[in-house]
């Protein structure tokens, strides 16, 4: 992307912003929910704010989606390089993770959280960031939305080499029919007596191609991808509802971790960052300094905010409502801060590095 179309789509670090504070609120509130009950004296505000009301961790996982199925792909334009494409994304990507991992051992005897230790196994599949391709899962509950970012990147540059990326014909095609995958599933095995596999990443991935739908619309001002992100969009208004459970029960759902909470909370949260979504990409006019700069580190905080409120919880149990502002205040505090560090001394360094091997290399 040039200078001039990064000045354009600035507003996303606002969405950014809101998405991994999002994340990270429902993360802090949760460790409450789960840990004490009904024993808490606040724990019905956080039924509420959380599990009745909307989901926001899933909120920010969506709104996550759609902002990389709409960015990514302007760095496979035609005549672009899959050299520089690759080597931009891993250090974009990598490094911070890397560091995450080992901070996430290192500390795994001290803060518990039910693992004291990883194997060697574990620890080297997991930095490929694609664990679950070795049959092991994530070190950490956060990480698994990178293995379907990776698997959108894998699409894009097959969909690049066919030079199909921008064809939105084909991008809708892509976005309904892995958005279907699930609920016919779910369909087939209720009403047929199947038993077909239910997983989830599919469904997914379809957001990320919603995505690109939305920059071919928006962007390029494609008049089949507006057409296209409708039919998407009509569509989800009965899928989203049918894999949460809210048709009918779905088992996987609550097994596989798509429904965390209830099921309408889910659906309230993909309403709600699609509603967002399209907002800021019609008026592209949300500025706020101090989110721009959440925005700009959300990676870095997504990546360490949870051990953050692990190390808060054992200096400070938010048991009482003065404890629990303390947590909340202290576990946001130092986040941030580790945040900053982790994005001015690792993130911003490695991508610059990156950089300087696209030139270096004659990637441009």
């Amino acid at each position: 992307m040039t200078s001039k179309e990064k000045n354009r789509f600035d507003y996303l670090d606002v969405l950014r912003g809101a998405a991994v504070v999002a994340v990270c609120f429902q993360h802090l509130l949760g460790y409450i929910y789960h840990t004490y009950d009904a024993s808490h004296p606040l724990f019905q505000y956080i039924r509420f704010l959380i599990a009745e009301s909307v989901d926001w961790g899933r909120f920010g996982v969506v709104l996550f989606f759609l902002i990389s199925g709409f960015i990514i792909p302007f760095s496979l334009k035609p005549g672009s390089r899959l050299a520089k494409f690759f080597t931009s994304r891993v250090f974009r990507l990598y490094p911070a993770y890397w560091i995450a991992l080992v901070l996430i051992v290192i500390s795994a005897p001290y803060l518990g959280g039910g693992q004291q230790s990883y194997s060697y196994a574990q620890f080297f599949a997991n930095i490929t960031m694609v664990p679950k391709l070795f049959g092991i899962n994530e070190m950490s509950g956060v990480f698994w939305t990178l293995f379907i970012e990776i698997l959108f990147y894998v699409c894009c540059v097959c969909l690049f080499k066919l030079k199909l990326l921008d064809k939105s014909i084909v991008v809708a095609l892509v976005a309904i029919g892995l958005n279907l995958t699930t609920p016919l599933a779910l369909v087939l095995n209720k009403f047929f007596l199947l038993d077909m596999p239910v997983q989830f990443i599919l469904f997914h991935l379809s957001f990320l191609f919603a995505g690109n739908l939305l920059r071919l619309a928006f962007v390029i001002k494609d008049r089949l991808a507006g057409y296209s992100i409708l039919i998407f969009l009509l569509l989800n208004l009965f899928t989203v509802p049918l894999v949460s459970g809210l048709v009918f029960l779905v088992p996987e759902a609550a097994s596989k971790g798509f429904v965390m909470f209830t099921s309408e909370a889910v659906v309230y949260a993909y309403a709600l960052a699609i509603g967002v979504f399209l907002l800021a990409t019609h008026y592209k006019s949300f500025n706020n300094k101090f989110m721009v700069e959440l925005g700009k580190i959300s990676y870095s905080l997504y990546l360490l905010h949870m051990l953050c409120f692990v190390l808060v919880t054992k200096f400070v149990q938010p048991a009482t409502v003065p404890t629990f502002f303390a947590y909340l205040v202290l576990s946001s505090f130092l986040s941030y801060a580790i945040a900053k560090i982790s994005y001015r001394y690792i993130e911003y360094p490695a991508m610059e590095f990156g950089r300087k091997i696209i030139i270096s290399r004659g990637y441009t």
